[in-house]
């Protein structure tokens, strides 16, 4: 292939290698969450996923940390309010609800970022706020809920899941109400491998034109007339 040719397919190439992948952003919540059942990641297949329901008394899931907050347990009845509401049931708490609890994932130790991630407010006081963050901390977005009653004696009624799905990883997930403390669980992360991307309509057209193009050079050059050979003179 000659170099006109041969540079319009390596431009088309070099345009499609570059099509953005466009990772979208799916937000989640808030949804009535009672057991692990009613989470939207329930039967879906990750080749990594953990949820963290701190019944053992510890956050000690792979690849989680939390900066502020605490494990609370406690009977039913108490203030202490755990998705399981069994006796003795645990959550992460902390007695400042604006300032809220965050939750970090280490693509060291999970070998790489969730794609799916998200927690269980169980208690508070005021509008919950829940945000997510891609791997270079940029917000992915904010959710919002007004399900928070007057109670903080353990009722598992206003728990309501929150969650984000985004395909180019997260970082950290953040959630808060605005006065009282705060009481979230079941924080569960994982990953779906991804698929390669579609290129975008515009790409597809470039490279049907590039194409196209080459084709056209290649066969104006094939029709070309060639020039009769000019017999040698004879001495």
């Amino acid at each position: 292939m000659k170099s006109g040719a041969a540079a319009l397919v390596a431009a088309c190439a070099v345009a499609f290698a570059a099509a953005p992948a466009g990772a979208a952003t799916t937000l989640l919540g808030p949804t009535p969450y009672t057991s692990a059942g009613d989470s939207p990641f329930a039967g879906l297949t990750f080749d990594y996923f953990h949820l963290e329901d701190f019944q053992d008394g510890l956050l000690n899931t792979p690849g989680l940390s939390a900066p502020r907050g605490a494990v609370f347990t406690g009977p039913p009845g108490s203030i202490s309010d755990s998705v399981e509401f069994t006796p003795n049931g645990s959550s992460w708490f902390s007695g400042s609800g604006a300032t809220g609890l965050e939750f970090v994932f280490d693509a060291g130790v999970l070998g790489a970022l969730p794609t799916h991630a998200g927690l269980v407010w169980t208690d508070g006081r005021g509008t919950i706020t829940f945000e997510a963050f891609d791997l270079n901390g940029v917000s992915l977005g904010v959710v919002t809920g007004d399900h928070a009653d007057t109670s903080q004696t353990g009722e598992t009624g206003e728990d309501r899941f929150y969650g984000v799905i985004h395909a180019a990883g997260i970082s950290r997930i953040l959630i808060k109400n605005q006065s009282g403390g705060i009481e979230a669980d079941h924080v569960q992360y994982g990953r779906q491998t991804l698929t390669a991307a579609v290129p975008e309509p515009t790409t597809w057209a470039m490279m049907i034109l590039g194409f196209g193009a080459a084709g056209a050079l290649l066969r104006r050059r094939r029709a070309a007339p060639v020039a009769a050979p000019v017999a040698e003179a004879v001495a």
